[in-house]
C-alpha cells in the first residue's frame, strides 16, 4: 500500500521487494509496545543525553566535587566556579537536546568535541576509557544520523523508507 495524502491504496501487481535477489535488508532496531522504533541512533542518544544530563546537574548540585577536574591554565583565564557553571550549562542543554532530538547531527557533533576536550585538556587518568567511549558514542550517533531530506521510517505506515538511503 502506497500512502497518498489522506488515502490509502493498495498496489496491485507490484513485485514483492520481502523475497529474492532485491529484497530489503530487515532495518535495525526493535519496536516497544506503541510501536515506536528503537534504532541505533535513539538508543546513542537516550544514552548520551542521559548522560550528560547526569553530569550537568550533579557540577550544579555539588561543584566543590568538579573543581579538581578544571585544569590550571583555565583557572588563570577565567574563575573555575564560573567556568563550572558554563560548562555545566553547556552540557545540561546538549543533553536535553539529545533527548529530545532537536539538531541530532549538530548535537552529536558538539558532545563529540567536548569530549575530545576533555581528552585533551585534561589528560589520561583512571576513567579516560570512559571519556573515549563517549567520544566515540558521539561520533557513531554524528554518522548515523539522517539528513533532513530522508524520511524517518518511525512516521511511515508501514516502516519502509520513501526516499532512497
Amino acid at each position: 500500500m502506497f500512502f497518498n495524502k489522506n488515502k490509502i491504496y493498495p498496489v496491485r501487481n507490484k513485485p514483492r521487494r520481502d523475497v529474492g535477489a532485491d529484497a530489503i535488508p530487515p532495518q535495525a532496531g526493535g519496536r516497544i509496545s506503541n510501536g515506536v522504533k528503537i534504532t541505533p541512533a535513539l538508543a546513542l542518544r537516550i544514552g548520551l543525553g542521559l548522560g550528560f544530563v547526569y553530569v550537568a546537574v550533579h557540577m550544579l548540585s555539588d561543584p566543590q566535587s568538579w573543581l579538581g577536574f578544571i585544569p590550571n591554565w583555565i583557572s588563570k583565564l577565567i574563575d573555575p566556579r564560573i567556568f563550572l557553571s558554563l560548562h555545566s550549562g553547556f552540557e545540561l542543554i546538549l543533553g536535553i537536546l539529545l533527548l529530545i532530538g532537536v539538531f541530532p547531527k549538530i548535537t552529536s557533533l558538539l558532545s563529540f568535541f567536548d569530549m575530545f576536550a576533555i581528552l585533551i585538556f585534561y589528560g589520561v587518568d583512571s576513567v579516560t576509557f570512559r571519556d573515549f567511549g563517549l567520544m566515540m558514542a558521539s561520533l557513531a550517533l554524528f554518522l548515523l544520523s539522517r539528513e533532513k531530506t530522508k524520511i524517518d521510517p518511525v512516521t511511515h505506515p508501514d516502516g519502509r523508507y520513501w526516499v532512497d538511503k
